[in-house]
């Protein structure tokens, strides 16, 4: 490859590093609560990314789900074999925490499968397509997965408080993921 091509691919590929960026940051920090580990787990995805792009291989936003995706497994699977793990950052104010907190353990509560395409869908901003690619599923499968997410998790919403799940039935140190 000659200079100059090299020299635009390199600007290519920090376009794709700074309209991805936040929103992988983001992604991480939903699911480990610590800044410092999320951006640590933003730049191995970019590393994985960076050696895909100089291979001349495309990388969309969908595949770079799918790559921050697998990390949190990663991480999820050390944090086990470490044992349990810390409460919910102190961030919030308390009526934001509690609430906060009865969406954390609804969605804990909930079957993995739908909990990761509601997670991707509206935590993360990614089409039905996109879900499709990062989950290694098809389209249809993410749309039926998100129909069946939604009531699932709007029946428990509207259920009366005391039905509601108050802690996980036993200890979760994975309550947005489920490992793969």
């Amino acid at each position: 490859m000659g200079s100059e091509a090299q020299a635009a691919d390199v600007v290519g590929f920090a376009a794709f590093y700074r309209a991805h960026y936040v929103a992988i940051v983001a992604f991480f920090q939903r699911r480990v609560d610590d800044r410092e580990l999320a951006r640590d787990l933003t730049a191995e995805t970019f590393r994985i990314a960076w050696m895909r792009w100089d291979s001349g291989v495309v990388v969309t936003r969908a595949w770079l789900y799918g790559v921050a995706y697998n990390l949190v497994g990663d991480e999820w699977r050390r944090r086990a074999r470490l044992g349990p793990v810390g409460e919910l950052p102190d961030t919030l104010e308390a009526p934001d925490r509690q609430r906060d907190i009865e969406v954390r353990l609804l969605l804990a509560s909930m079957d993995a499968t739908q909990r990761r395409v509601l997670l991707l869908t509206y935590w993360d901003g990614l089409s039905a397509g996109e879900v499709a690619t990062a989950l290694g599923i098809s389209r249809a499968s993410v749309w039926t997965r998100l129909h069946r997410a939604r009531r699932a998790f709007a029946d428990a919403w509207d259920a009366p408080p005391t039905a509601r799940p108050s802690r996980p039935t036993q200890p979760r140190h994975q309550p947005f993921e489920e490992s793969s």
